[in-house]
């Protein structure tokens, strides 16, 4: 809970400040995404007030939780290997 917590104080003032800017994460180190990852991801589209948010580069397990969970219709992928 703690990790989760600072994550979301660091990243949400970061959103306000460049909210006209693309917003992109890069996923390629990470290694493992489980409900709880998805959970953060989905926050950070809420916190951007509407601004398509970029997922990209994921390793080929954090892509396939990403396609199970058709993560295409709410981010914008890029280097996305094929499924």
């Amino acid at each position: 809970m703690g990790a989760r917590t600072s994550t979301r104080g660091a990243i949400r003032p970061l959103l306000g400040e460049y909210a006209r800017r693309r917003i992109v994460i890069d996923l390629s180190r990470l290694e493992f995404c489980d409900s709880s990852c998805i959970r953060y991801l989905v926050s950070v589209v809420t916190w951007s007030a509407g601004q398509r948010v970029t997922l990209r580069n994921p390793q080929p397990a954090v892509q396939r939780v990403l396609d199970i969970v058709d993560a295409g219709t709410m981010f914008d992928l890029e280097g996305w290997g094929p499924a």
